[in-house]
């Protein structure tokens, strides 16, 4: 009888945990292990598209970037994923796309990390002056 229960029970765990990673593997995890976000890089565009990355370093705001139950929202973030789309149709990727990765970070931090390699594009609402002229090109 025990011996029935602990093979019913070690069925059932690994049920669920099948379960579990057919879940994980369908959703498209805003950040996952394959990124690299904390390896520094820094390359011009055909770099980006070879990588099959853009990372963009964002700023909370109510508006702008925030997250809503765990999804990520905001004008900024909307725009990024149509620049996404627009970059996959306009390049005909079809199957290994080039993903617009949001990287959400202080707002002080844009273009010290964007200078860093931390990120490729800083979308956050910078005015030009001409000291930010000298450091990044908008």
């Amino acid at each position: 009888m025990g011996k029935r229960i602990s093979t019913a029970l070690t069925i059932s765990f690994l049920t669920l945990a099948v379960i579990f990673c057919i879940m994980n593997a369908s959703e498209s995890p805003a950040i996952d292990s394959d990124l690299n976000l904390n390896q520094k890089w820094t390359g011009d565009f055909d770099e980006m598209v070879e990588r099959h990355q853009i990372r963009a370093l964002v700023p909370i705001s109510k508006t702008f970037y925030f997250l809503d139950r765990g999804h990520q929202r905001g004008l900024t973030y909307e725009t990024l994923k149509e620049f996404e789309k627009y970059l996959n149709v306009r390049l005909g990727k079809k199957t290994l796309k080039i993903r617009v990765v949001v990287i959400p970070t202080k707002r002080d931090r844009l273009l010290p990390d964007l200078l860093a390699g931390l990120g490729d594009i800083a979308a956050g609402n910078l005015t030009i002056t001409p000291e930010r002229q000298r450091l990044v090109d908008f």
